[in-house]
């Protein structure tokens, strides 16, 4: 790849990363009633979209708890997405760098997630209603792991496939 088309991808990436940590700051930095209106309102339409078999036939206590757990389930699952996401982002950012090593490009990525989540859930200790969560940076980082190993199995298929159609090349 051409140096100036390493400038143009690190450029996107960076516009992209940076645009993917606004969005957590904005999400952290919502009031603790506002943080449960919002994640209420994704439970809510998705309820409405999939519901279990027998969701009309049971009392309002199991419609709540059933709601509930989904709540929990998404919310969960949105940490885990959005540092998938900021993982997957600083990886692309550091493949355009080609004078650092996989190996450290790896490391650098999860250890500036990691920064990035632990700062991200002492903000939240200040915010009304919100509260840092150790927790909530093992979800962060729970994602950040899926897209580390998912670069892997994809960086050794590609070595792999590089390696096949070299040997096949040398055999001719």
């Amino acid at each position: 790849m051409s140096k100036r088309n390493q400038l143009i991808f690190r450029i996107i990436f960076i516009s992209f990363t940076v645009i993917c940590m606004a969005v957590i700051f904005y999400f952290s930095h919502q009031t603790g009633e506002e943080s449960t209106a919002a994640s209420e309102n994704v439970t809510s339409g998705i309820t409405n979209i999939i519901r279990p078999p027998d969701y009309e036939n049971m009392t309002p206590q199991e419609q709540a708890r059933y709601e509930y757990n989904l709540n929990i389930l998404i919310r969960s699952n949105a940490h885990k997405l959005v540092y998938f996401t900021l993982a997957a982002l600083v990886f692309c950012i550091l493949l355009t760098v080609p004078e650092i090593n996989f190996t450290l490009k790896i490391c650098i990525t999860y250890f500036f997630c990691l920064f990035y989540a632990a700062t991200d859930e002492l903000h939240q200790y200040f915010i009304p209603g919100r509260s840092g969560s150790v927790n909530d940076v093992l979800k962060d980082m729970h994602g950040v792991l899926i897209a580390l190993i998912s670069v892997l199995v994809i960086y050794s298929v590609y070595k792999g496939i590089i390696f096949y159609k070299r040997k096949k090349l040398s055999l001719l």
